[in-house]
């Protein structure tokens, strides 16, 4: 059964992905093109509201799933699928196009560099790598090439990182409020206004949209011994906590740096779910902050405002709670609520329970068009719904950019700008190449590329096998300066994740 799902699901997906002009999934095309939303001397604003006043309420219930493509489009009004779920932490979290996506140090190296410049440049360029992949047809990094890739990166992450028992340290560039909000600016600037150096450069659109996670005092993941989860977290703050260690950061991303997205965790914060927590969501950031992006939650947040917190008795009522709390966009995974699941046509609970409330009389469609709104924008500030695609910049982006040369070498500085040398007596180091010296390499690192590369740590697919294997070891680098006669080494211990005390 799921094999035909799967076939069908990539037979629309094709039509979804191909039906527009130059195999480009963007709207306002030949054919669909007369529409009031595609007329470009109107206002975003105007042209925004224009499109959500043609939309039926289960297509707005749709569109307000994160990851419901390759399945939400609309043919009738030439709206190509969208996917709002793709990962740029530290590379273009995808398939292999031409080539495959540049793989830049952890957040949490990088953080160690203190060095803005290096921190956009390393975001722009894996906008621009995004984008070409995004151009070529590329899904996230799954098997099934699904969901398609589209140009709203869930990232940076600027959490809180004190504890390494969180697990999750790598994500995450520093301990320090300041120097997190300092990084998320850069970082979202490179992300999002791309460089004017470039020749790719455009003032009129967004390269791609940043969206800062996981709002907020979100640092834990499970602790067995209490039954705590990061599902069902309530953390407890006073306001001077709150205002001095777990907003500041996102004060600065977003105030200084622009970010247009921003993901609600799956805790609560002093007993109400981020997703649904108005002070959060509506008085300090849409408020205080004048924030005018969208928000999404993180996948499967919504339902645990019902399921983990019991903040509300029903599903529906987390829905409401949501919206009411301007969380634009639901995030689930899984096929709880629609047909395949997975990596793709998730539904959602705001899909399945939207038309529903509105209906019943519950939710007024208004809470629904804003969100619409919030979202939609971006869509058309990434330049998808202009018509204009030949003499756009960023559509001229070309598979070669993706780990050229330049790329390259920037990456190989970020890995040496995140090493601190504490001692050197002596001066023994730099070892001189074929010197005649016995070097041992010790330890179970040796030769693992994949645990050196943290697999599934929003890292895409770095090998077109789909292993580690084209990535060399440290054992196999090292022999390229050193005679293999003179290099030993051990594992020390049984794999990277052995217990031994011995």
């Amino acid at each position: 059964m799921m094999d035909a799902i799967l076939a069908l699901v990539t037979a629309i997906s094709f039509v979804a992905h191909h039906c527009t002009a130059d195999l480009i999934p963007v709207a306002c095309t030949e054919n669909f093109n007369s529409f009031k939303f595609c007329d470009t001397s109107l206002s975003i604003d105007d042209r925004v509201h224009a499109l959500i006043s043609l939309l039926t309420l289960e297509e707005k219930a749709m569109l307000l799933t994160a990851r419901e493509s390759p399945l939400n489009f609309i043919p009738r009004l030439g709206i190509p699928e969208y996917d709002w779920g793709a990962n740029c932490i530290h590379s273009a979290q995808s398939r292999c196009g031409t080539k495959c996506a540049t793989v830049f140090p952890e957040p949490n190296a990088l953080g160690a560099t203190f060095n803005r410049t290096l921190i956009s440049n390393i975001s722009f360029a894996i906008a621009l790598e995004l984008r070409s992949l995004w151009l070529q047809g590329e899904g996230e990094a799954h098997n099934s090439n699904l969901p398609h890739l589209g140009l709203d990166c869930w990232s940076p992450t600027i959490n809180i990182a004190r504890d390494p028992r969180w697990g999750r340290m790598y994500e995450i560039p520093s301990e320090d409020p300041l120097w997190n909000g300092i990084y998320g600016k850069y970082y979202t600037l490179g992300l999002q206004n791309g460089s004017k150096d470039s020749p790719y450069y455009d003032a009129r659109y967004y390269l791609v949209i940043a969206t800062l996670k996981h709002f907020d005092a979100y640092s834990l993941e499970n602790n067995s011994a209490t039954g705590t989860t990061r599902h069902n977290f309530n953390a407890e703050l006073s306001p001077y906590m709150l205002f001095d260690t777990y907003l500041p950061a996102w004060q600065t991303s977003i105030v200084e740096g622009g970010a247009k997205g921003v993901m609600c965790s799956y805790n609560a914060v002093n007993g109400v779910p981020t997703c649904a927590n108005e002070y959060l969501l509506n008085d300090v950031l849409r408020g205080e902050w004048a924030y005018g992006g969208y928000v999404t939650s993180d996948s499967g947040a919504i339902n645990d405002i019902y399921k983990s917190h019991h903040y509300t008795e029903t599903l529906s009522g987390a829905v409401l709670s949501a919206l009411n709390a301007t969380c634009d966009m639901d995030s689930f995974l899984g096929n709880e609520y629609g047909m395949g699941g997975g990596d793709w046509g998730t539904s959602s609970p705001y899909q399945d329970n939207i038309p529903q409330l509105v209906n019943n009389g519950t939710m007024n469609v208004a809470l629904v068009d804003r969100a619409l709104f919030n979202t939609l924008r971006l869509r058309f500030e990434l330049g998808l719904f202009d018509g204009n695609y030949d003499e756009q910049p960023y559509f001229k982006i070309p598979p070669e950019i993706v780990n050229n040369e330049q790329h390259q070498e920037l990456n190989l500085f970020a890995a040496q700008s995140t090493q601190t040398l504490l001692k050197n007596e002596g001066n023994i180091l730099p070892f001189a190449a074929n010197a005649g010296k016995k070097v041992a390499v010790i330890g179970p690192h040796y030769n693992a590329s994949a645990d050196l590369l943290l697999e599934n740590a929003y890292t895409g697919q770095v090998c077109y096998d789909s292993t580690f294997d084209c990535v060399p070891g440290v054992l196999q680098s090292i022999v390229r300066y050193v005679d293999a006669s003179d290099l030993q080494y051990s594992a020390g211990c049984n794999g990277v994740w052995c217990t031994s005390t011995a």
